[in-house]
């Protein structure tokens, strides 16, 4: 798949998996991904992650700030397939 593509079906499975009040933006080659903040937030992260993830290898990183937020990256074949941050709304 072409990188085009790659993000193309990342979009589509990302409207699919996130819930109500999270919300989906694009930045560069990556997406944003911010839901409400909460007990459940964690949880959330971790379900969408398992959900775009597939047989790839995937981290999943805490990012420093003030607010909560994540860096998911899949690498396939040593090399960045995608990158998807998720983060608590403000």
């Amino acid at each position: 798949m072409t990188t085009d593509e790659v993000s193309q079906a990342l979009g589509i499975e990302l409207q699919e998996v996130i819930g109500e009040g999270w919300s989906i933006a694009r930045s560069g080659d990556w997406y944003i991904v911010s839901g409400p903040g909460g007990a459940d937030f964690i949880s959330e992260v971790w379900r969408i992650a398992r959900f775009i993830a597939y047989d790839e290898y995937v981290s999943i990183e805490r990012q420093q700030g003030r607010l909560r937020e994540y860096r998911v990256c899949s690498r396939s074949r040593g090399r960045l397939s995608f990158e998807v941050r998720i983060r608590e709304k403000e």
